[in-house]
């Protein structure tokens, strides 16, 4: 895809979820790096844990330059959206 961005080797040491889809397929929440910066995550079985910000940009083509996404607080039942 034009324009995507490479994914980042982040390494992320601590974190915690926040929720859950109804079917347990996907699971979001904030993760910490070493330094303590927060980042949120999106979890699925397929994919395993990444970060939320790298998915919407790489594979949903939002421009999130300037900005950080630093948690995830909820997800609706279906997975299909996260606020």
């Amino acid at each position: 895809m034009a324009g995507c961005r490479p994914a980042r080797t982040t390494v992320l040491s601590d974190g915690e979820a926040s929720a859950v889809a109804r079917d347990g397929q996907v699971v979001v929440g904030s993760s910490w790096d070493p330094d303590l910066k927060g980042e949120a995550f999106i979890w699925t079985e397929r994919d395993g844990n990444r970060l939320l910000q790298e998915v919407l940009e790489n594979e949903v083509g939002l421009d999130l330059e300037g900005w950080t996404l630093t948690d995830a607080n909820d997800i609706t039942e279906d997975g299909r959206f996260i606020v």
